[in-house]
């Protein structure tokens, strides 16, 4: 029997019939927070959903109304008993994601223009590999997983529990040594140990990968000088001894460095949960993708490099509500030297802007005291020119939207020829973003 796939763009809604829908429905409206933890086999990124007040964890993978299942900001494919459900961006085709894989590419900092762009199971599957350096830097960031571990040890330096029976066999008649088993909290555990296999397989497959940045390359030196007993003949049993997820308070970008590693070092590929009960996949946060896509891209300006990304899942760069210090905020980009205020939205702004993104902008606005505020997001149109929203009462302030134009797929045949045209849209997109603010104006009080 020819196994079902639906196939639909974000934001969309397509009709499933009854026999589909029940092996479905009992997962409509889950969150992906409860989902990625109900099912390992889900990777959803980012990693810490429902971090920093968010909501991006609250957020459901679908729901169902009547026959119509629909999704929001989700990109990827997923599947479960054998039904398989495959979203591509808005701007792509699902045979050609073009603008999907361009923002992977700079969010992860590889150079993928020779890589297939085709939204092939296998082929996206495979692109794992290319997510490792950041999830990996991710987990990192928190610190270094630690773990209780037994180790066992032969030598004059008793310090810990005698082995009896090893002693017995080697140490007998005694000679200045003896057996014995220590527990120790140590930072060469199971889940280090894994990700060092990980990188010795990197290291044969793609070996760039592990020099892309400065970050890296810091990254794979932690975790070699971490790893000094690694043996590669022990792979099985440091993959056996990681099948149980990691669930940890603190240490969260260690369950998905755990799920992605598990995943390459097996050569899975996505099964879509063909005699499973429970959900498999790859689905990624569009609005995350598009924000951190767009800090790369101010990254590159003159003008631009310095405009503050806050990073919320990070906890960086925040602002206060209130004069005591309580309740952060945390807007997308701000510039304080020329009183700007940025907030990338994932939307169709091309018309109007929602009540809550405006008074989420006034409230960064009132708080910074800037009078610049500008609603980032793609469009198929070729104006990349900023289009007012209005002008507050009150303490005054200034709200517009500008778009960045996605070059259409259905005239551009090659990948690199789409990364050609977007990279001059990026350019004008900065432009109009250094020529829109005015550092003179003041706050109106």
């Amino acid at each position: 029997m020819t196994t079902p796939t639906f196939k639909l763009s974000d934001n969309s809604y397509c009709q499933i019939s009854d026999e589909y829908a029940l092996k479905l429905r009992r997962f409509s409206g889950l969150s992906l927070d409860k989902l990625c933890q109900e099912n390992p086999g889900l990777l959803v990124f980012p990693h810490c959903l429902g971090a920093n007040g968010d909501n991006i964890g609250e957020a459901p993978l679908f729901s169902f109304s009547g026959e119509y299942l629909s999704v929001g900001n989700v990109v990827g494919f997923w599947g479960v008993d054998g039904v398989h459900v495959r979203i591509h961006s808005r701007f792509d085709s699902d045979e050609r994601q073009y603008f999907f894989h361009y923002m992977l590419q700079r969010v992860s900092g590889v150079n993928l223009l020779n890589m297939d762009t085709r939204s092939d199971m296998d082929d996206i599957w495979d692109f794992l590999i290319y997510l490792f350096p950041i999830v990996l830097k991710s987990a990192l960031a928190q610190g270094i997983f630690r773990a209780y571990r037994v180790f066992s040890y032969d030598d004059a330096h008793l310090r810990g529990q005698v082995n009896v029976s090893q002693f017995i066999r080697r140490d007998i008649p005694f000679a200045g040594h003896i057996a014995y088993v220590t527990r120790e909290h140590t930072a060469n555990n199971h889940v280090i140990q894994l990700a060092r296999h990980v990188i010795e397989f990197v290291r044969r497959r793609a070996p760039f990968l592990l020099s892309i940045d400065q970050g890296m390359r810091q990254a794979v030196g932690t975790i070699v000088q971490l790893t000094p007993n690694y043996e590669e003949r022990t792979r099985n049993k440091i993959i056996a001894a990681n099948l149980r997820p990691l669930r940890h308070p603190y240490y969260s970008a260690y369950s998905s460095l755990q799920k992605i590693c598990l995943q390459i070092l097996r050569h899975e590929r996505i099964s879509f949960g063909e005699n499973d009960k429970n959900i498999h996949g790859i689905v990624f946060d569009a609005a995350w993708l598009w924000e951190e896509y767009l800090a790369r891209v101010f990254a590159e300006g003159v003008n631009t490099a310095r405009i503050v990304h806050s990073q919320n899942k990070l906890r960086k760069s925040s602002i206060q509500f209130f004069q005591s210090g309580h309740y952060p905020l945390y807007p997308d980009f701000y510039d304080n030297n020329r009183r700007l205020v940025m907030d990338a939205k994932y939307k169709r702004l091309e018309n109007a802007v929602g009540r809550e993104d405006l008074f989420q902008m006034t409230t960064y606005l009132h708080v910074l005291k800037h009078n610049q505020g500008i609603f980032l997001f793609p469009s198929t149109s070729n104006t990349c020119q900023p289009q007012p929203v209005g002008v507050l009462k009150g303490f005054g302030g200034r709200m517009d939207r500008l778009s960045l134009s996605i070059p259409s797929i259905a005239s551009i045949a090659k990948f690199k020829d789409f990364v050609l045209k977007l990279r001059e849209n990026e350019q004008v997109f900065r432009k109009s973003i250094e020529d829109l603010a005015n550092p003179k104006s003041e706050f109106v009080v």
